[in-house]
């Protein structure tokens, strides 16, 4: 899972990156994506550690729950009052973190599940 997360990491970085660039009058907050994917990438390369590997997972997973959530409102307002036919950086933005961030809380929670699982095997 740590591998995962820097891959997903630096794609919320590369989100972020093109939102800012690409757009005719960079806003800072079109940068969030990229925000948030440092920061998993510091977790998930600190996950490396045998040590640590828990813990950093258990933040990845909390930052990338409230991620999805704060985008998926954010998507929701900004399509709500576009009606879906505008698509815009600022879609691409927040969707791309919103699925991204998806896609992470869904691998971590099966990743835990897998774990409880073979210590339940082991304990047996």
């Amino acid at each position: 899972m740590p591998a995962i997360t820097i891959v997903i990491a630096i794609l919320l970085i590369l989100v972020g990156g093109i939102s800012y660039l690409a757009s005719g009058n960079p806003q800072p907050t079109a940068l969030i994506p990229a925000y948030l994917g440092v920061v998993l990438l510091i977790l998930g390369a600190l996950a490396f550690k045998p040590g640590l590997r828990k813990h950093m997972m258990h933040a990845v997973v909390v930052l990338s729950l409230l991620g999805f959530l704060a985008a998926g409102q954010r998507l929701a307002t900004v399509l709500g009052k576009t009606a879906g036919n505008d698509f815009s950086l600022g879609v691409f933005g927040t969707g791309g973190m919103t699925v991204l961030c998806l896609i992470l809380v869904i691998l971590c929670v099966k990743s835990f599940i897998a774990a409880r699982k073979a210590r339940t095997k082991l304990a047996a």
